[in-house]
């Protein structure tokens, strides 16, 4: 079971780089900075004054919140999916990865940060977030591949 928490994390952490590099698309595309998201997500730390559009002291900080964020879910991901025992059957792992992606978008979006951090769900453009968790969640499938090579390097079997 830890080698699939660490395949998992590994896979959460992965996708959130996807999903930061795909903000910054989205960002450029709509001709705003590429830390404008970071920096919403930083606005947990340093309130509002942390939202601005450029890179700041604490755009790092929203950078690592959303990597935190995702790959404590990665670990989840990969905890659940050790329970089921299912790891290989790919297209399975990709269209639930991507239900998971969209079921943590809301569960952060509706629930948790709106508690937490109520700047991120007012100011957030939805459809570039909601794809960016969606791209996340897909990315989460690879938690098989990294769980096998995990095994392999390690020489514990398979389970």
């Amino acid at each position: 079971m830890p080698r699939h928490a660490l395949a998992g994390l590994q896979a959460g952490v992965v996708g959130a780089i996807f999903m930061i590099l795909w903000t910054a698309i989205g960002s450029l595309w709509t001709r705003r900075s590429v830390w404008m998201i970071p920096n919403l997500y930083a606005t947990t730390f340093y309130g509002s004054r942390a939202y601005v559009n450029g890179f700041t002291r604490g755009s790092w900080s929203g950078v690592a919140l959303m990597v935190f964020v995702c790959g404590i879910g990665g670990v989840v991901w990969g905890l659940f999916w050790s329970l089921l025992g299912r790891e290989e059957r790919r297209y399975f792992l990709v269209f639930f990865g991507a239900i998971a992606g969209l079921v943590a978008y809301w569960v952060l979006f509706k629930l948790v940060f709106r508690a937490v951090s109520p700047l991120i769900p007012l100011y957030a453009p939805d459809a570039q977030i909601r794809i960016g968790y969606l791209v996340w969640g897909i990315t989460l499938s690879r938690s098989a591949v990294y769980s096998r090579r995990i095994s392999d390097n390690s020489g514990v079997a398979s389970t």
